[in-house]
């Protein structure tokens, strides 16, 4: 993931292959691999792959009623498939997170909020789509989770990119350039700077 985001693709991929072997020699469900792969999905735009190493986990973690990690894991599933565009199961998943989280698990506090938040928008609840967005950022501010932070501005700008509002969104998209620039994650400001594009 730290050598995907830095542009680092063919290294990344060369751990992920490792990693993968690695768990099938193991030969039994190792549930973190899949959700830091997803990670890197992720960054690489790639929401089946993503799709494909969580859903197992996901399942496996509902089946046995785990909180903790079922959480963070509903979280990047609700993500995986709301960019498939299939948002009313995304919002499903989000509504898992959200009954699952722990005071204290900010990242997953921020991501359900912002995926909720699109999909909110996408029904044409702006009011209630931009409270949620801005929620979350505001979650984001009181952390040092700069990618996560990064996020919950792109969510919000897609909010304002759906309401029609794209002086809004471009201006929370700089700000998530921004943090992810101090992070050092050059894909994801490559992704932003397009939208950037798209909007102006």
């Amino acid at each position: 993931y730290l050598l995907g985001i830095q542009g680092r693709t063919e290294e990344a991929e060369e751990l992920i292959a490792k990693g993968r072997r690695t768990a099938e020699e193991i030969g039994e469900t190792v549930w973190l691999f899949p959700v830091l792969l997803t990670f890197y999905a992720a960054w690489i735009s790639d929401p089946v792959t993503a799709e494909r190493d969580l859903r197992p986990v996901y399942e496996g973690l509902k089946k046995i009623g785990e909180q903790s990690h079922f959480c963070s894991c509903a979280t990047m599933l609700a993500q995986a498939v709301y960019a498939q565009g299939r948002y009313d199961e995304a919002d499903k998943l989000a509504q898992d997170a959200e009954r699952s989280a722990r005071p204290n698990d900010v990242h997953s506090h921020i991501i359900w909020r912002g995926t909720r938040a699109k999909v909110l928008a996408r029904r044409g609840q702006f009011e209630a789509a931009e409270s949620l967005a801005r929620e979350a950022v505001e979650f984001a501010e009181q952390s040092d989770f700069l990618h996560s932070h990064a996020d919950a501005l792109a969510d919000l700008a897609e909010v304002h990119r759906l309401a029609g509002r794209p002086t809004e969104a471009i201006a929370a998209i700089e700000a998530a350039i921004g943090l992810h620039e101090a992070k050092g994650n050059v894909r994801a400001v490559e992704r932003c700077r397009a939208l950037l594009e798209e909007l102006r």
